[in-house]
């Protein structure tokens, strides 16, 4: 009973009598099922895009999320029916179809920290937002409606024949839930009342130099969640963005004083800094009004400046590399409707975004030569992650880097080389030349194969001015596996006595 199965987003559900599995297959680009006791799977539509959320009803109705609105399909089969509109500025993603099966519950614009909680009735078709913040609505028999919200879970309680919230002001119910970058939370209820949750362990994370023969040296430095951490160009300090009771951050540590600054305190998510080519500012995105590229003075004097007020057309963005000139930031995006792509912002151009890379697979990571002329990066096309290279910026032919899996490139500063990940977190090296054309001069070496954070959409490494060191992210006290790290996994019985206890029902 073996099938290559997509990841993230819930793309695996249990039918209602927990009989079959319906799961999008990533080998055929489809929604399928299979019994549980074992057998064929059978197919039930053509679904190109991995869904956001997929969710099976009664009467055997299966909505799912794809291009950015909610479809629908029968069990048995055939052509998908949209459920809600699409809409190029919001995403409609984490369906739950109610128990009677008059509505289904769902997420606009689920980007950590601007999702809002709706319902779309199966009938009519009609949207109603409920007035509520938070992503990946859940109904539970109890009649509440419990979702995330800021790495908080919370419930009100919920009218499923009226589709429609009957109490008050939701109420917080357990902290340090896992939220992912498009609002999906690692959190699930069952009929007979089990609560079972994922959480970040608070101080697993700490960073550490590796060097080329895998030597660890601890560094100064408090354990936290770290996830991006950035070297000034004399390797002297170290910005990191960090997550502390919920609330994102950009920090900047000084490694030879062991002192270090708070640079953002905006309650909105404020995350993967990147330094100005004179080290004077730092350049990161935020969730903040309007949403976009912010920057920020390196020693956290002055406001932060809006640099690309893109608003919610953008719904995540890393920045990740300079022109020569410095007036041109590559950066990879995520789309409203969840795409992950590359695109370059001219700041001579009042933060304008012009796509650079973009197709319905994922392409993150980039990275720019110290030369300006060859753009690393990597993308899923051929169904892992590999680094490939291509001409910058008018891409041409591109070159295979990786070969059995690849991420997050970066140059050595003379350009003679070329870092990436592997896929259990490892270090790789291939030495190259960017001149007259990019050529790969000889076989990547494995430099250390330590299981370090691995994020596969932004860069969780930096590389000192030398290349002979690396800033690693270390999870400890656990055995992480590519970007499953530092989780910590809570089960609660009869979770539904505590539910009605803190939030009573009308």
């Amino acid at each position: 009973m073996d099938a290559v199965v997509s990841g993230g987003g819930n793309s695996l559900v249990f039918s209602p009598d927990s009989e079959w599995i319906a799961f999008h297959s990533a080998s055929d680009s489809s929604l399928k099922r299979l019994p549980v006791q074992g057998g064929s799977a059978a197919l039930i539509a053509e679904v190109p895009e991995q869904p956001a959320g997929l969710s099976w009803g009664p009467g055997d109705t299966i909505v799912f999320s794809a291009e950015g609105r909610l479809m629908r399909v029968p069990v048995s089969g055939g052509t998908p029916e949209p459920v809600t509109a699409a809409d190029p500025a919001l995403v409609h993603r984490s369906p739950e179809i109610l128990p009677n099966g008059r509505g289904v519950l769902f997420t606009i614009g689920s980007n950590t920290g601007n999702g809002r909680i709706a319902v779309a009735s199966l009938t009519s078709g009609l949207i109603t937002e409920l007035g509520v913040s938070g992503t990946h609505p859940r109904y539970a028999e109890t009649g509440h409606l419990v979702f995330a919200d800021g790495g908080s879970l919370r419930a009100a309680p919920f009218d499923a024949e009226e589709l429609a919230l009957v109490g008050g002001t939701p109420v917080p119910l357990r902290q340090e839930v896992t939220v992912g970058l498009f609002g999906e939370a690692l959190f699930d209820l069952s009929e007979t009342g089990t609560l079972v949750y994922g959480g970040g362990v608070p101080g697993t994370r700490s960073l550490v130099w590796v060097d080329r023969d895998g030597r660890e040296e601890p560094v100064d430095a408090p354990a936290g969640s770290y996830v991006t951490p950035r070297l000034s160009s004399d390797d002297g300090r170290v910005a990191v963005d960090r997550t502390d009771a919920g609330d994102s951050n950009i920090w900047v540590r000084d490694l030879a004083r062991g002192t270090e600054t708070l640079i953002t305190t905006d309650p909105a998510v404020d995350w993967t800094p990147l330094w100005t080519p004179d080290d004077q500012r730092l350049v990161f995105f935020s969730t903040r009004d309007p949403q976009g590229l912010f920057s920020k003075a390196a020693d956290g004097s002055g406001e932060a400046e809006s640099l690309a007020p893109w608003g919610e057309s953008v719904a995540l963005a890393s920045p990740s590399g300079w022109s020569p000139d410095g007036q041109t930031l590559v950066v990879w995006t995520v789309s409203p409707t969840g795409l992950p792509d590359l695109a370059l912002v001219s700041l001579d151009r009042e933060g304008i975004i012009e796509p650079l890379l973009a197709s319905r697979f994922e392409e993150a990571a980039p990275a720019i030569s110290p030369d300006g002329r060859w753009l690393a990066y990597h993308s899923a096309e051929s169904g892992q992650r590999e680094v490939y290279v291509r001409r910058f910026p008018n891409l041409g032919a591109r070159t295979t880097i990786s070969t059995g899996g690849g991420a997050q490139p970066q140059w050595s500063r003379d350009g003679r080389e070329l870092f990436y990940r592997t896929p259990t977190g490892g270090m790789m090296v291939v030495p190259v030349e960017t001149e007259p054309a990019f050529r790969v001069l000889g076989d990547a070496e494995l430099l250390f194969d330590e299981r370090y954070l691995l994020d596969g959409s932004r860069r969780t490494h930096d590389v000192s001015s030398d290349g002979q060191r690396f800033l690693m992210i270390k999870v400890n006290g656990a055995e992480p596996d590519g970007e499953a790290v530092g989780q910590r996994v809570g089960l609660v019985l009869n979770w539904f006595d505590e539910l009605q206890r803190l939030v009573p029902t009308p």
